[in-house]
């Protein structure tokens, strides 16, 4: 049964597996629409930025998948969608997030970036798809060895520097349809990111992630701290006030598709 999706400081969530992502992606490969999908990955920092500024939430909610990035947001949407008070909340900090059952109540299962996007390259590596790379420094031939060294069958078509100015973006755009690309991920920081997705959607942008998250190392966290359910909590402890405006729920939408247009 679909779940329905869930607000969290004025953010949407969609409650969705990480396999049922790469599914609709897939499906969107094969079938692709006019216009590119776009999925974020919103983590518990971003609620900051959106309680103070309205339409940070407006440019994420515009995204037509917004997937969870972290336990911080599980714990988030599991705490705001029952019983709230001091000792709830210290009893969900402390006892509630250990229990999975807990913790994928509302949000089954946690995007995280480092794991979401190895399984997403991994299946592009298995499938063929052609693939690009919009941020990090400037100096793209290491990031492109760096990927291509850890995916070696994978079709990495272009890897393009973040750091480019406004009057530069036209090329840029122009570059990245003459590539034919299925999908592109973007790491340019937010808000950056999320506003070139939003004003280039129908050029054909599909994907954020961090980059810098796994081109080169891996930052997972230590597997102790994630059986317990701990990792990515510690903005929840440092601030718990982000979190505070129990979440509505809607109906979600459409499925997530995040197919590149191609250039005619």
């Amino acid at each position: 049964m679909k779940r329905r999706a869930v607000y969290i400081s004025g953010v949407r969530f969609d409650p969705i597996m990480q396999t049922q992502l790469i599914d609709d992606i897939a499906r969107h490969v094969t079938h692709p629409s006019k216009r590119s999908f776009l999925v974020v990955k919103p983590y518990v920092e971003f609620l900051a930025a959106a309680q103070a500024d309205a339409s940070k939430a407006t440019l994420i909610n515009q995204a037509d998948r917004v997937v969870a990035d972290g336990v911080a947001i599980q714990w988030a949407a599991s705490y705001l969608h029952g019983r709230r008070g001091p000792l709830q909340f210290a009893k969900s900090l402390l006892i509630d997030i250990q229990r999975a059952s807990w913790r994928e109540q509302v949000i089954p299962e946690r995007g995280a970036g480092v794991t979401a996007t190895q399984q997403l390259l991994k299946h592009a590596e298995q499938t063929g798809w052609r693939v690009g790379i919009l941020g990090g420094p400037r100096d793209t031939a290491a990031t492109f060895s760096a990927v291509q060294k850890r995916y070696p069958q994978l079709k990495l078509v272009t890897v393009e520097s973040g750091y480019f100015s406004s009057n530069e973006e036209a090329e840029l755009v122009f570059r990245l349809k003459k590539c034919q690309l299925d999908l592109l991920f973007v790491a340019m920081g937010f808000p950056r990111q999320e506003e070139f997705m939003v004003r280039q959607q129908d050029a054909g942008v599909a994907e954020r992630l961090i980059l810098m998250k796994w081109v080169g190392h891996s930052s997972e966290p230590p597997k102790q701290c994630d059986g317990l359910g701990w990792s990515g909590c510690g903005a929840c402890f440092a601030s718990p006030h982000e979190l505070v405006a129990r979440p509505q729920y809607h109906d979600s939408c459409t499925l997530s598709i995040a197919k590149v247009k191609k250039s005619s």
